[in-house]
């Protein structure tokens, strides 16, 4: 257990740093750093999130508790506006764009009205049956929701890349594409690895 949460310290403290260097550096395309400094700090306070569960944190302070589970619907949104803006140059607003924030505002709000509107004895069960990995049916389907969302997003991303590698002949964008490339197939990867950690957690 101490392992886990040093392990987890660190991942919060280098997510962390990163995103922060990401939103405030002056260099390169400002948007899409912008745009990944959120996607990491979001990563961060999940493994926050994480550590507390297992600090028995929100057993004392049920009222803290869940509200990062909506922030995973924002990482692959995260992803693909940070692909647009690495793959062109510039970007124009869309109001269709906001449309991809609809999983993440009905997750929050499920989780509003389900679970903090219990009273406090109330949320503390429910948090012990989490910890105890005693939870309900529909945990199950929310899970496999969340993987098919950012995996489609993942998906969207790549097929992005390969589009826009398909017109471009400039060197410096070919170069930062396969970059995005391979920071997209690492999530892939460890996507997967959660996937099969999960399927075993459960059965």
């Amino acid at each position: 257990m101490k392992f886990i949460s040093i392990t987890t310290i660190i991942c919060i403290t280098l997510f962390g740093l990163f995103g922060l260097f990401a939103i405030f550096t002056k260099q390169g395309n400002r948007k899409a750093n912008k745009l990944l400094g959120f996607f990491f700090l979001l990563w961060a306070f999940d493994f926050l999130d994480g550590l507390l569960f297992l600090e028995g944190f929100y057993l004392e302070h049920p009222n803290f508790a869940l509200w990062s589970e909506s922030y995973v619907f924002l990482y692959g949104p995260l992803l693909y506006f940070y692909t647009l803006h690495i793959a062109r140059i510039k970007t124009p607003f869309k109001w269709r764009f906001l449309l991809h924030l609809i999983p993440f505002i009905i997750s929050l709000t499920t989780v509003m009205i389900f679970f903090h509107t219990l009273p406090k004895g109330d949320k503390i069960e429910v948090l012990s049956s989490i910890i105890e990995l005693k939870q309900p049916s529909e945990i199950y389907l929310f899970t496999s929701v969340i993987y098919l969302h950012f995996f489609s997003y993942i998906y969207l991303s790549k097929k992005h890349i390969r589009q826009t590698v398909k017109n471009l002949n400039n060197f410096y964008s070919h170069h930062n594409l396969a970059w995005l490339n391979l920071l997209l197939n690492s999530f892939l990867v460890i996507l997967t690895i959660s996937v099969f950690t999960n399927v075993l957690q459960f059965n």
